[in-house]
């Protein structure tokens, strides 16, 4: 698309409201040439001695922004969305139950899984078995989280065009509204100024006060509509924030489920069963070269198994707490378009009609 206001970046780059504009360049210029169009037209229609059609100028786009509003707070407010982090920590918890950090080469990797006195291959296996459905079940939850993130991505979009529509919108009511300011003040101004000047009929006094006081009232109209312009261009970049997050929420709750998890399981079955062969060759009573040979290696494998075991569960647990930080800053971005929502500013009239 051609339109220059198509990205964040150009949004933010919108004047503040003011009610002092003659300092600062029309909006028109700066419109594409099918709105500069439609804002010339626009403009034709506007009645500045017509207070209540002042009054409802642009209320339509205003409208819709605020029921707009409501949409964008429901989707940050959704309870279900923030129950990612104690899944997780639910699973560090569980992780944390056979955690290599806390062995000592002396007991040994696995014996450190189980009490002194139940240090059984059998007893080892059973309490992996334990703790793997616990991380299967909690996968199962992470799974589910992921789809709803994929789901409130695509909503997210929705909400970020439509907002750019409201943007668009206001954008050319407030452009017209600036034409219409110069046309009145230029044209309409000097000859009713004049009329007063050169008579002293108190009905062209009363005349030139009166549309003094409909520019007024005209120019606040466009400063309410510039600052709900302004609620638009704070929303926008704060939900392409929410998105990004979402998206690294849902590729870190990936990588945990089909990629970190599945390879910690690995390792640590692996471990078992190499700690049983270490077992079964500590037993064997013979002395001859073959058997301190196959111990040797068997002693060797077991170490590099564990080391093994050791960064797997390390990479799993930063996974885990850099999801849980991720998840942080997106309610902190979804907190501030909270704050947006709330304080999106409405007309007399737009409020009345609400």
């Amino acid at each position: 698309m051609n339109d220059r206001y198509d990205d964040v970046e150009a949004m933010l780059q919108m004047p503040a409201p003011t009610l002092e504009r003659d300092a600062q360049p029309m909006l028109i210029e700066s419109l594409p040439h099918t709105q500069q169009q439609q804002a010339q037209e626009l403009a034709a229609t506007i009645d500045i001695h017509d207070f209540e059609a002042v009054l409802q100028y642009g209320t339509d786009a205003q409208l819709a922004l605020s029921r707009f509003s409501t949409l964008l707070l429901a989707q940050v407010q959704r309870k279900e969305q923030t129950n990612i982090s104690a899944v997780l920590s639910q699973l560090t918890d569980t992780l944390e139950e056979i955690n290599p950090q806390s062995l000592t080469e002396k007991r040994g990797f696995l014996k450190r899984f189980l009490p002194k006195s139940a240090t059984s291959t059998q007893q080892l296996m059973t309490k992996y078995k334990r703790i793997s459905v616990q991380v299967d079940r909690l996968s199962v939850q992470l799974e589910r989280s992921k789809i709803q993130l994929l789901r409130d991505l695509q909503l997210l979009d929705q909400l970020f065009e439509q907002n750019k529509k409201y943007f668009d919108a206001l954008n050319l009511y407030i452009a017209a509204a600036e034409v219409k300011r110069l046309d009145v003040l230029y044209e309409e101004l000097p000859s009713v100024q004049q009329q007063a000047n050169e008579s002293d009929d108190p009905m062209a006094q009363q005349q030139l006060k009166d549309l003094q006081s409909a520019i007024e009232q005209f120019e606040q109209r466009i400063y309410d509509l510039e600052m709900a312009r302004m609620m638009t261009i704070q929303s926008a970049p704060q939900i392409r924030l929410v998105q990004q997050t979402s998206r690294m929420l849902a590729n870190k709750i990936q990588t945990s489920i089909q990629t970190a998890i599945p390879v910690w399981k690995t390792q640590i079955s692996l471990a078992i069963t190499l700690n049983q062969q270490k077992k079964e060759a500590e037993r064997q009573q013979q002395i001859d070269a073959l058997s301190i040979q196959m111990g040797e290696a068997s002693a060797q494998l077991h170490a590099d198994t564990t080391t093994d075991v050791f960064t797997t569960h390390a990479q799993l647990l930063s996974t885990i707490q850099e999801t849980i930080d991720i998840e942080q800053s997106q309610l902190e971005s979804k907190q501030q378009i909270e704050q947006i929502a709330t304080q999106q500013p409405l007309s007399r009239m737009a409020k009345r009609q609400l």
